[in-house]
């Protein structure tokens, strides 16, 4: 297991996020959102600006571990715009490939409004990752796909995520457990931990959220929400969980332009935890 933060931390300036590495002890970089300095004229990721990227980070021990690619529904509404987005994905990842970098975060931010629109786009999503898993393993990257906290999102509950992965259940085919999303969907967190096990978790978000007498949800600093994040922390221990942990959308302190100050703080609460969690089990 590996603590990573999110390369806008430092408000997108790489010379002060590898600073802020450097202090807090961490050397892994994750490309959340889409770096748009690794992006070429063509709208797509480009093999050597990437590489440019991987190797600023590189000369001071820090590596960039993963980069974001998404669909919307404006990627699912035709087949042609299906096939343009998969194509940039492929790309995407074959630029990761020359760049080392191991994973790809994939969000899938597409929502339905009827059942047939809901089985239009999962028929096109299915079709997008019956390519794009196969050139993943034959790349030798992985995918951490991400799903979304409500019910109008296709990809919004455990079954939903199995039945993505399905589609093509190779090894490099993985997921994205955000506690903050399903738990806000109502899942059962350790259910779905132990449903899909190490080999198929290779990100974690960390995050805490409270549900105010009004509705909705709001972000919360760690242990002031309704998330058991020790737990989480214990049973993905006991999991064996050898991938990456963000924390994620912690409230910014005053004063704190970016999100330096929250991540520092968030990271020190994540090593206690994990600590803590790793002596229960020796």
């Amino acid at each position: 297991m590996e603590f990573c933060v999110r390369s806008d931390a430092c408000g997108n300036d790489r010379a002060r996020l590898v600073r802020f590495l450097k202090g807090a002890g961490e050397t892994a970089v994750c490309g959340i959102p889409q770096l748009p300095e690794t992006v070429g004229s063509d709208g797509r990721v480009s093999a050597a600006r990437l590489q440019e990227y991987q190797a600023f980070l590189r000369k001071d021990g820090i590596s960039l571990r993963l980069i974001t690619e998404s669909f919307f529904n404006e990627d699912l509404d035709s087949d042609a715009a299906v096939k343009r987005r998969v194509d940039e994905v492929l790309a995407a990842l074959s630029a990761m490939q020359a760049a080392d970098v191991e994973s790809l975060f994939l969000f899938i931010g597409a929502t339905f409004a009827s059942p047939k629109e809901r089985d239009m786009r999962w028929k096109r999503l299915a079709a997008a990752y019956e390519r794009i898993v196969p050139w993943a393993e034959k790349t030798g990257r992985r995918i951490a796909t991400h799903g979304m906290q409500a019910p109008e999102y296709l990809l919004f509950s455990a079954a939903d995520m199995e039945k993505l992965i399905a589609i093509s259940p190779r090894p490099c085919n993985g997921v994205t457990f955000c506690v903050g999303c399903f738990s806000i969907a109502g899942n059962d967190l350790m259910e779905w931990l132990d449903r899909f096990g190490a080999e198929r978790v290779f990100m974690v978000h960390m995050r805490d959220v409270r549900f105010p007498p009004g509705g909705g949800f709001e972000d919360v600093r760690f242990g002031e929400g309704v998330i058991d994040l020790p737990r989480i922390a214990a049973r993905l221990t006991d999991i064996g969980f050898a991938g990456l942990v963000c924390p994620e959308h912690v409230p910014r302190f005053p004063g704190d332009p970016c999100e330096e100050l929250s991540t520092a703080w968030a990271l020190g609460y994540l090593r206690g935890l994990f600590t803590r969690a790793a002596a229960r089990v020796g």
